[in-house]
């Protein structure tokens, strides 16, 4: 079969696993089908609407991304490397509690760092931990050595200190007051998320916790992280620098106080991912109606996103939408920049800092801001969709979802979004866009 990447990504994330042809075994198993592959193929095919011989109607369903055998896959409109965001609510690996990735969002939990998909080649792992499930999906490794197999190569020992062997890793001693580290330089993108874990293998001497910090200088607090007891741990950053240091250190300024480490590692997380370092402000993970969705109180809580168009077209937005809000916007900028504004009565523009974009609610041109509040109200999911959006400016760069500025916010609920730069779909698509993102999306 051709380009089957799409389609084996689609496999995966539908819970199939093993190598390609057993997992479209499985799946068309579980359809109804019987025999071997091909005959199994040749009936599925036949059945929606193709004719000719199988290699004919491979081929024709390889050009439509597989759609007949699996129906419209999100990830394709990003199969080219299209920049934009895609967001997968209900997959586990894809929603933490904090920016730390620690502990994964269930239904209840604040929401506070949420992984765009749109970007990533391959499918999540499973394992019990976020380094096993996005490794498959991270970036090269940007630390040397960071397993010590050769001694302290690539580390510096700053503020004094000794390092020596301890175990597979290496222990950090202060010999002098203040902490202790070793640190090394990485070269980063300011604005790109990346993905740190490391490994505590014990800790003492006044030391209460092993400690790992990132930063723009050797041992500085930017990001600091303690780790309480021995094991692996993760966390993520946002680099503001183009180079950025990781160090390890003894949680303590005592003389002899120490942290032992191994398998550190930082990789980038490919995508614009959304996410609140403020707790309060974190809206929560839920589950109505059968669709996993970000619930906002309309008060404070919103996610921040880097929107901005990196390239020269117009883009497209979907998301669905739950709300019985008075006034609200979708997504908006503290500048004025703002997409989705809708209030009851209101007969003012949508949209403000962003092109002439044309607004729909399931499919139905809107016009202004109370007509969107009306199509959006009517009761249950509606699907808020903008063509032609201009989303060039720098306003953009760090957008609020469910926020606008710090006086204006969204209550109610949002699925999955596909923000999708330089694209204009024509209504065949957007139509199955919408039945996807009604279905669960990815």
């Amino acid at each position: 079969m051709q380009n089957t990447s799409l389609l084996d990504r689609k496999l995966r994330a539908e819970g199939f696993s093993g190598q390609f042809n057993d997992m479209l075994c499985s799946h068309l198993r579980a359809d109804g089908y019987s025999g071997q592959l091909n005959d199994m193929l040749f009936r599925k095919l036949r059945d929606s609407g193709y004719t000719g011989t199988l290699s004919e109607m491979l081929n024709s369903v390889a050009k439509e991304d597989y759609e007949p055998l699996f129906g419209f896959d999100l990830l394709a409109l990003f199969a080219d490397g299209a920049n934009g965001i895609l967001t997968d609510l209900s997959t586990a690996g894809m929603l933490y509690q904090t920016t730390a990735v620690q502990l994964l969002a269930t239904q209840g939990n604040p929401v506070g760092l949420v992984l765009d998909r749109s970007q990533w080649t391959a499918p999540l792992a499973s394992g019990p931990t976020a380094a096993e499930v996005l490794d498959p999906v991270l970036g090269p490794e940007l630390v040397t050595n960071g397993s010590f197999n050769g001694g302290i190569t690539g580390w510096t020992i700053t503020n004094g200190g000794s390092a020596t062997v301890d175990g597979s890793g290496y222990r950090i001693t202060n010999v002098d007051t203040g902490a202790s580290t070793i640190s090394q330089s990485l070269v980063t993108e300011v604005g790109k998320r990346y993905f740190v874990s490391f490994g505590v293998l014990g800790f003492g001497g006044g030391a209460t916790s092993g400690q790992i910090r990132i930063g723009t200088t050797a041992g500085a607090f930017n990001v600091e992280f303690s780790a309480q007891l021995v094991g692996s741990w993760p966390i993520s950053f946002v680099a503001t620098s183009t180079t950025t240091f990781v160090s390890v250190a003894a949680n303590s300024g005592s003389i002899g106080a120490y942290g032992s480490y191994d398998n550190i590692s930082v990789r980038e997380i490919p995508g614009n991912h959304l996410a609140q370092t403020v707790s309060a402000d974190r809206p929560t993970l839920d589950v109505t109606d059968g669709l996993t969705s970000l619930e906002f109180n309309g008060v404070n809580q919103h996610l921040k996103v880097n929107a901005q168009n990196v390239g020269t077209g117009v883009s497209y937005l979907a998301c669905p939408i739950l709300t019985t809000d008075t006034l609200g916007v979708i997504l908006g900028h503290s500048s004025g920049a703002r997409i989705g504004l809708f209030n009851s009565g209101d007969s003012l523009e949508i949209s403000n800092g962003a092109g002439t974009p044309t607004f729909y609610v399931d499919g139905v041109e809107v016009a202004d801001r109370g007509e969107l509040y009306s199509a959006l109200t009517l009761g249950g999911w509606k699907i808020f969709e903008a063509t032609g959006l201009d989303l060039t400016s720098a306003n953009w760069s760090l957008t609020n979802l469910a926020g606008y500025g710090g006086a204006l916010f969204f209550e109610g609920r949002m699925g999955d979004l596909v923000l999708q730069h330089d694209y204009t779909p024509d209504e065949g698509t957007r139509s199955k866009i919408r039945t996807a993102l009604l279905a669960g999306g990815v």
